[in-house]
């Protein structure tokens, strides 16, 4: 319960544009909980980016601090449909911080090894799967061979980008769900 014994829930806030870190800091100097993802990144003068450019996540009674939320340098407004307030179920938020460390920086996933099936989470080849080959040497990008019934391609991706994809935890029908999607990815990265 908040403060005015309102429920606190999470609630998805669109920042204005390069403005998370500050939108974050001033939510927290009004006692706001907030959940913001950064990566490395090489392109950056300071080195981080957020991992949901213009977006973050704050922690509050909303019926309470909806108007200082609008109002807080950063924010552009609290993300809604049809006027109501979105709520970010707390799951989303256990996930994101679990792929995080205390400052809110992503850890990639330095334990992958060739052969190991991963997802790609986001850019042009989200939701695709395929299996992990190799680090790029200097740099945080990982080679990953796509695998289709149609078509075969080794790209290279930010490691970033990836999730490990454990058989037994999927359900979804699309994502490499037939034996034989499966015995073509384990016969490539046998090949190597």
């Amino acid at each position: 319960m908040g403060q005015n014994g309102g429920l606190l829930l999470w609630y998805a806030l669109h920042t204005k544009a390069g403005q998370e870190a500050r939108a974050v800091a001033n939510l927290g100097a009004w006692g706001v909980e907030t959940c913001a993802a950064w990566v490395n990144s090489s392109t950056r003068s300071h080195g981080q980016m957020p991992l949901f450019p213009r977006y973050i996540f704050a922690h509050c009674d909303i019926a309470g601090m909806y108007q200082k939320i609008c109002f807080t340098r950063g924010i552009a407004c609290v993300v809604s449909f049809g006027g109501i307030p979105a709520v970010v179920d707390d799951d989303v938020i256990d996930v994101i911080r679990s792929r995080t460390d205390k400052d809110g920086l992503v850890r990639p996933l330095d334990d992958l090894k060739p052969g190991d099936l991963v997802s790609i989470e986001s850019g042009c080849w989200a939701n695709m799967m395929g299996c992990f080959e190799k680090r790029m040497k200097g740099s945080d990008r990982v080679r990953i061979l796509l695998t289709s019934v149609s078509f075969n391609a080794r790209i290279e991706i930010s490691r970033y980008s990836l999730t490990r994809w454990l058989e037994t935890s999927q359900t979804n029908s699309s994502d490499l769900s037939n034996a034989a999607s499966r015995r073509v990815i384990a016969d490539f990265a046998g090949r190597k």
